[in-house]
């Protein structure tokens, strides 16, 4: 049985960064849009990285567990 999956919504200021998420255990790395973005995932450790054209890049480790129901907020510099 497959475990419950967590939700991670990520929020960027300012909007519409890009979001990639690395899954730290495979090391697979998937685009999965633009900020604001609500994401269910399976429980780990993941980096999420948010990117915008003229700001400094930021990433963010985060561990997951089954159920859990997260936010990240990021505040880009340029």
């Amino acid at each position: 049985e497959e475990p419950e999956p967590a939700r991670l919504r990520i929020i960027s200021t300012p909007n519409r960064a890009r979001i990639y998420i690395t899954e730290v255990s495979s090391g697979e790395k998937i685009y999965i849009g633009r900020a604001p973005k609500t994401i269910a995932l399976k429980p780990g450790d993941y980096i999420v990285t948010v990117r915008l054209t003229g700001y400094y890049l930021i990433s963010r480790r985060i561990e997951l567990d089954p159920g859990d129901q997260r936010r990240i907020f990021v505040r880009l510099w340029d």
